[in-house]
């Protein structure tokens, strides 16, 4: 077991070991759509998203001083939203920070090994010291750079920092790698659904009729052109439609492991929800029977951030901000997601119709028509994506299984309660853990899309 003594950051930042800053306050009138991102709270989840982020025009960069990302950095969300971290890699694009985001550089990777500190960060040796600290405002939850100057950091030798870092670091790469593989099986589902129902190049097309909305045969470019046998139908024709709802809280044991609970923040994690921050108990889903969806249900949700779609794996129950739909089908799933996809801006100008928040009910959404292709095709294309989307649950699941064993042995190894040379040189569970995450997932042979 080590012994960690910890160490004023006081002393490191006087020695130039560490430095921790905050972020620019830049006015409304100096951000564009073109430059650097500015990176608010909400772009650090996961790691960094900056799609429609605002920037910082490369012309004004010298006004935001060292408050630009650098590779190493560890970014802390400290303001509001307390305890999102992002490490900057290589491959993170360069960005500024905003005020709601704070970041601590080491300055001497040979006394702090970067990796590590973004480890510890992470750890309750961190997170306690913020939580004894972000609660003395009557304001919004905030831990400023005076008090977190004050703090201790705990730091083993420099062997052992980079032992714990490596450890940690495969199951993160592992994941990320894994996230790569998720990502192109569905570009690759998503593409064929373009071409098959997007631009109509479905199999046979070349001999197929085309029509327009009075049943007149026009050409396959013309607008609103449907193949033959193709229409217009509402989305309660595919399937039932279940809003969602909230049990009593005021019984606690409506609450428990049991029967996952989705909310929009758990939809978030990709096409299936994997895994959500709360659940019912049995007791508790039962006491509301009717709102039950079964697996492989499409939920999107309808109120204050519209739009967002995903898949259960097992049967589950929403919050009231989620409609669901159950296909009446099985093998249209894919083509429904990927349609409710492409239906984003029409689901989010119809939840913006006369509401001061955004609300599509479930009569809205009922409403919402999209066109139902011949069976036949859909039968198709699901015996082609299918088997994409049975990969990429596997895969998202082995995350899960990746993150939590990182997360399990995240503590320990910072703590010094488990020994580094323990885990590599006595046991088998990080290597087994690694090897079995490792896997490669199934390689399917492509199919023609004509």
């Amino acid at each position: 077991m080590i012994d960690l003594k910890p160490i004023p950051i006081t002393d490191l930042i006087r020695e130039k070991k560490i430095y921790i800053g905050d972020g620019y306050r830049a006015k409304n009138s100096e951000l564009s759509e073109e430059g650097f991102p500015f990176a608010r709270a909400g772009n650090l989840n996961d790691g960094f998203l900056f799609e429609n982020a605002d920037c910082i025009p490369y012309s004004e960069i010298d006004k935001v001083g060292n408050k630009i990302s650098e590779v190493g950095d560890i970014a802390f969300t400290s303001k509001g939203t307390i305890g999102r971290f992002g490490f900057v890699k290589e491959t993170t694009p360069q960005f500024v920070y905003s005020p709601q985001i704070c970041f601590w550089r080491s300055l001497d990777n040979k006394v702090i090994q970067r990796k590590y500190l973004y480890y510890w960060m992470n750890s309750y040796l961190f997170l306690n010291q913020v939580s004894a600290v972000s609660g003395q405002t009557d304001m919004a939850a905030y831990v400023n750079l005076r008090d977190q100057r004050k703090m201790t950091l705990h730091l083993p030798e420099l062997i052992t920092q980079q032992k714990i870092a490596s450890i940690l670091s495969d199951y993160d790469e592992l994941i990320e790698n894994n996230n790569q593989r998720i990502q192109l099986l569905e570009e690759m589902a998503s593409e064929i659904y373009k071409e098959w129902f997007v631009r109509l190049r479905f199999p046979g097309y070349e001999n197929g009729v085309f029509k327009d909305k009075d049943g007149k045969v026009v050409d396959r470019e013309s607008d609103g052109a449907l193949p033959d046998g193709w229409n217009l139908r509402q989305i309660n024709d595919f399937g039932k439609v279940i809003t969602g709802k909230t049990p009593s809280k005021k019984v606690e044991d409506y609450f428990g492991s049991n029967v996952p609970f989705i909310k929009t923040p758990d939809m978030s994690q990709g096409l299936y929800f994997i895994k959500t921050d709360e659940a019912l108990s049995h007791k508790g889903a039962n006491s509301q029977k009717n709102q039950y969806i079964p697996k492989n249900s499409i939920c999107i949700s309808c109120i204050g951030t519209v739009g967002k779609i995903g898949v259960t794996v097992e049967q589950s129950q929403t919050n009231q901000q989620i409609n669901s739909l159950i296909p009446d089908q099985p093998e249209y799933l894919e083509y429904l997601y990927f349609t409710l996809i492409r239906m984003k801006p029409v689901i989010e100008s119809y939840a913006a119709t006369g509401a001061t928040m955004a609300n599509l009910s479930k009569s809205k959404f009922e409403n919402l028509r999209l066109v139902h292709p011949a069976k036949k095709f859909v039968s198709q294309f699901h015996n082609i994506v299918n088997p994409f989307f049975e990969e990429i649950k596997i895969l998202l699941q082995k995350n899960q299984v990746l993150q939590e064993t990182r997360d399990l042995l995240l503590p320990r190894l910072i703590s010094g309660k488990l020994s580094v040379e323990h885990l590599l040189n006595e046991t088998y569970e990080h290597k087994e853990a690694i090897r079995t995450a490792a896997e490669p997932a199934a390689v399917y042979e492509t199919k023609s899309i004509k």
